[in-house]
């Protein structure tokens, strides 16, 4: 008897120092979105007053690489390598908080295509490690499980402030990342840290909150506005995927560690930008991203902002590539909307979860995070449009193979196994 409770005391004492972890890092991930949306606010407001800050973005490119130099993080370190590192519990070096925090400030500063979402997530899987060292934080099994649970949380918490979606961040960590089976269970306190990192960003209402959107009612015509939207998205989203993948591997291989990427990328996105007058498609993409649900746009524009997206992110530039997919999703929608006379806003709502659900290869995060940000009764049609995608979209996403098709590999292999016995 004494020996249960002495057991079980050490169990409940576990439960609550990890409680008490889940809602510390979800508090320091909230604050950190937070500081990091008003600096990317503000860089984005001076770019939108100072057009010929885009002539200084190769320039920007080149100081955020001195930054990553003397923080002696890899330049060649992405959300991509960030959440390789999560799933196989490595540790997430503190610095890198203030490496991407600066990078991205600088890349939206001079119009570069990129969103806040990746510094959220590297931030907030750095600082997970770095809280869970502070609490003295170790699961017995492994101390790699214990990294990864640490990270996860970061990662949800910062997620879940930036768009005030705790279920859609919980979600979107689960599939992005593939925790190990050790720390599948652990998930309700990815659920706790996301809630108090939501918590945080909603007391002081600082985040990425998108346009409403009115739905109409069912007929034959938004159904088969459903399937095309997510047919196209998950075509496109393949398309989009493979070029911001080829443009990262092409990058790190050329010589110079990415300083040939950053002219050339530069290059690119003040050609487009300048050289046809696309000023409002440069920097993050939310205030375009708005006038996709709430308006009409040029039918080309989904393009355009994809160039230019693959341009930044692709060429070595720092910062999401969360909010430019939501835009492009938006925009193509949009565009699909209008060719079939049908309602653009809401075309632009399912293009937003489709294209993502494809690019990232988290369907399951895409309806959640559309259910919060467009309200529960969008989710038929959202759940709709997400599946088409997902049906018709590649294995591989912006991030790699997905968390779905790796476990329809597992399977098939497991099948093969017993075929032969």
């Amino acid at each position: 008897m004494a020996r249960f409770d002495h057991v079980d005391r050490g169990r409940f004492g576990l439960m609550a120092r990890k409680i008490a972890f889940a809602c510390c890092v979800g508090v320091v991930g909230g604050l950190a979105s937070v500081a990091l949306c008003l600096a990317v606010d503000a860089a984005a407001k001076y770019f939108s007053h100072h057009h010929e800050a885009l002539f200084l973005l190769p320039l920007f490119g080149f100081a955020t690489m001195l930054v990553y130099r003397l923080l002696k993080i890899p330049f060649t370190t992405g959300t991509d390598t960030v959440i390789d590192d999560a799933r196989a519990g490595r540790n997430i070096p503190p610095a890198l908080t203030p490496a991407i925090f600066a990078g991205t400030f600088l890349s939206v500063l001079g119009g570069g295509s990129v969103g806040k979402e990746a510094a959220t997530l590297q931030m907030g899987a750095s600082l997970g490690g770095l809280v869970a060292r502070a609490f003295g934080l170790r699961l017995p099994e492994d101390a790699s499980e214990t990294e990864g649970l640490a990270i996860s949380c970061g990662m949800a918490a910062a997620f879940s402030a930036l768009f005030f979606a705790p279920v859609g961040a919980t979600v979107f960590v689960v599939e992005l990342v593939r925790l190990k089976k050790g720390v599948r269970k652990e998930v309700p306190y990815l659920f706790i840290a996301a809630l108090c990192g939501f918590g945080v960003a909603s007391a002081v209402n600082i985040g990425d909150r998108v346009a409403a959107v009115s739905l109409p009612d069912l007929s034959v015509l938004l159904v088969a506005a459903c399937v095309l939207v997510g047919a196209l998205s998950g075509l496109f989203g393949s398309l989009f995927s493979w070029a911001l993948r080829t443009a990262r591997r092409r990058t790190g291989a050329w010589p110079g560690k990415g300083a040939l990427g950053i002219v050339f990328g530069g290059a690119i996105v003040i050609a487009v930008v300048a050289g046809f007058g696309q000023y409002h498609l440069a920097g993050p993409g939310a205030a375009v991203l708005d006038q996709a649900l709430t308006a009409t746009v040029l039918p080309t524009d989904f393009l355009a902002k994809a160039v230019l997206t693959v341009a930044a992110i692709g060429f070595g530039y720092k910062g999401g590539e969360i909010m430019p997919v939501f835009c492009i999703g938006g925009l193509l929608g949009n565009a699909l909307g209008q060719l079939i006379g049908f309602d653009a806003g809401f075309c632009a709502m399912l293009g937003l979860a489709a294209f993502f659900g494809a690019c990232s290869k988290c369907p399951l995060a895409a309806i959640a995070m559309g259910g919060e940000l467009f309200g529960i009764a969008a989710l038929p049609a959202l759940a709709l449009a997400v599946g088409v995608s997902s049906l018709v979209t590649s294995e591989l996403g912006m991030y790699g193979r997905g968390m779905w098709a790796s476990v329809r590999r597992e399977y098939r292999a497991v099948r093969a196994k017993q075929k032969v016995r």
